[in-house]
């Protein structure tokens, strides 16, 4: 029997059910109701989510041009959006298989012909359990990061060449100031004018929008930070008074220009900030979510401004799986140019650091590699040595950084 001919078979069975159902008194009705609702409802809770959209991105890999494939499974889109405009090159090709029982993923892909390197799996209450089994990460799709404004604020400036420093020197430079408002006949300007268009501009697929909405909803709790130029407002950000302190959420750009960006009035937003809290007494500020991988351009910025990572917030604790399917030139590539968070027990942060000898000359080389992406707040290192070489080991002897722990190549790889 075809579908077609099941679904006229059920419904003319059900005929009667359902007219006896529309005959019967509310009240009635109001006695089952509840329980036939929750037992629909509680399916599309996220934590017992079995059938997950699979999204595959496939290009060539940024650093070396070869050839590679990178898989998303979850419900946001944006999270491997994200990852493939960070790893592969311009150019990529994405495709979509329709949602799939969770332990059927990896199967189904190797059917259809993928030959992936690497499978980014969003992780809920029923699939952590499957997947902790497997060799791999378990990265937050968003990181949170806080500022210690307590510090005077010439102290918070520090050198005017990089940091908040830097900040000052722009918003001096293009003459920019800032206005506190909480009235609500700026808010569609806000939303339409500069939030949307930022967010579409920037970052396309790999956004994630706040509604009309949720964004108003968010005001109701919050300041409104106008930066301005000639009094013209050409940036905005919401200063959300939370439990946990204030947050800064639902950044906007007058148009999207990214010229006001190059201008410095996003980071004027974060020094307007600081200067407003401070006023009212705040010892610290949220900076809000931003993106795991240690060299994304947002990221690097807030650490720039001496912004911590903050373990066990409700946004750190949305994670994905990260498998490494099979060892290859162009995946140890991709890892080696974006070390990323991570957590290997609880939500303790850390940082997964590649290194690939036959790419270090010098010991000054190393060091600086070890530097670069040494955010405040993480909790230690793991560093992976992606071809066994004695100079990496005694380097890593004399630094005397017990926070850093060597791992084996190995012990990342699938194989399959």
């Amino acid at each position: 029997m075809g579908k077609e001919n099941k679904t006229t078979f059920l419904s003319t069975l059900l005929k009667p059910l359902r007219w006896a159902h529309s005959k019967m008194p509310e009240k009635i009705k109001n006695l089952y109701a509840p329980a036939l609702n929750w037992r629909y409802k509680i399916y599309k809770f996220r934590f017992f989510d079995t059938r997950l959209p699979i999204r595959i991105f496939e290009g060539k890999a940024k650093e070396s041009s070869l050839p590679f494939c990178l898989v998303h499974v979850g419900r946001y889109p944006a999270t491997g959006h994200r990852w493939a405009k960070k790893m592969l090159a311009e150019g990529y090709i994405t495709h979509q298989i329709k949602p799939t029982w969770f332990f059927n993923i990896e199967r189904t892909l190797r059917g259809k012909g993928f030959d992936y390197g690497m499978l980014l799996f969003e992780t809920n209450f029923l699939t952590r359990t499957f997947l902790r089994k497997k060799k791999g990460f378990k990265v937050p799709l968003w990181m949170q990061m806080a500022i210690d404004i307590s510090p005077p604020t010439e102290k918070l400036r520090g050198n005017t060449d990089t940091g908040i420093g830097n900040i000052v020197r722009r918003i001096k430079k293009h003459d920019l100031s800032y206005e506190i408002t909480k009235d609500y006949a700026f808010f569609d300007e806000f939303y339409y004018k500069m939030h949307l268009p930022l967010i579409k501009n920037r970052f396309n697929e790999a956004s994630e929008v706040f509604t009309y909405e949720q964004a108003k909803e968010i005001f109701s709790y919050s300041d409104l930070l106008l930066v301005k130029q000639s009094d013209l407002p050409i940036a905005a950000n919401f200063i959300s008074y939370m439990k946990k302190g204030p947050t800064l959420r639902c950044m906007g750009i007058l148009n999207g220009d990214m010229e006001y960006i190059r201008i410095g009035a996003a980071g004027a937003i974060y020094y307007f900030a600081i200067l407003h809290l401070k006023k009212q007494g705040f010892k610290e500020m949220n900076v809000g979510g931003t993106s795991p991988i240690l060299t994304d351009g947002l990221t690097t910025f807030k650490i720039r401004i001496r912004a911590k990572i903050i373990p066990h917030t409700h946004i750190s604790k949305r994670c994905f799986y990260m498998l490494l399917r099979k060892d290859s030139p162009q995946l140890r590539d991709i890892l080696g140019q974006n070390p990323f968070v991570f957590y290997p027990t609880g939500y303790q942060p850390h940082r997964a650091l590649f290194i690939d000898a036959e790419k270090i000359e010098t010991q000054k080389d190393f060091n600086r590699i070890i530097r670069a992406t040494k955010a405040p707040g993480l909790k230690g290192t793991y560093l992976y040595l992606l071809k066994e070489d004695a100079r990496i080991h005694n380097w890593i002897k004399e630094l005397k950084d017990k926070t850093i722990k060597m791992m084996p190549a190995a012990k990342i790889f699938n194989n399959q």
